[in-house]
């Protein structure tokens, strides 16, 4: 089941809300001066660029938006921050299979819950290098603006508190148990 029948957090775009004048515009830019965007593939993979372009464009003209998928002419958009979303989708038992997806952010614990999601693409604007060494490792095409060594916190004085949870841990089923029992615990400690 793909994102299009997603919960509330998650709202499918159909092409004629997509701002098409956007993503026509960055396809003249790209021709004119290359590649606007990199992506690092697994051996013996292919995929189609344009839903990645277009994931990627509307995560960065849709306000508030935090991860966009792209299938065809599907586009859904979520505005929930951080795993969140991952992990709900899991609970729901959705797949990205054939969609890409552009994310704000991607650390370790997202990269382990994307393996799950099984997406052919993840683009994100900041990646660690864990991430990508994590999708790549599990055939997944990504890339990057920023690739970073990894993600920091919101205070920004140290790593971010999901990736650390997940520091050892290299199963995508056993991480998403600790990034759970990491969000609970952090939830605990807001009360």
């Amino acid at each position: 089941m793909g994102p299009s029948s997603m919960s509330a957090a998650f709202v499918l775009v159909t092409s004629d809300a997509y701002p098409l004048a956007w993503y026509a515009l960055q396809r003249v830019l790209r021709a004119i001066e290359g590649a606007w965007m990199q992506l690092e593939t697994p051996n013996d993979i292919t995929l189609k660029a344009d839903d990645a372009e277009l994931a990627h464009a509307t995560l960065l003209t849709t306000e508030g938006a935090t991860c966009v998928a792209v299938r065809n002419d599907e586009v859904a958009i979520t505005r929930e921050r951080g795993v969140k979303p991952l992990l709900q989708w899991i609970s729901e038992g959705r797949s990205f299979e054939g969609w890409s997806v552009a994310d704000k952010v991607v650390g370790k614990a997202p990269a382990l819950l994307y393996v799950q999601l099984k997406p052919a693409v993840v683009y994100a604007i900041a990646m660690s290098e864990a991430a990508r060494d994590i999708l790549l490792a599990n055939g997944i095409a990504c890339g990057c603006e920023d690739l970073v060594p990894f993600i920091m916190n919101h205070a920004g004085d140290g790593q971010c508190p999901m990736d650390a949870c997940v520091a050892g841990i290299s199963d995508p089923r056993e991480a998403e148990r600790a990034i759970r029992e990491c969000a609970r615990q952090m939830a605990a400690s807001r009360k």
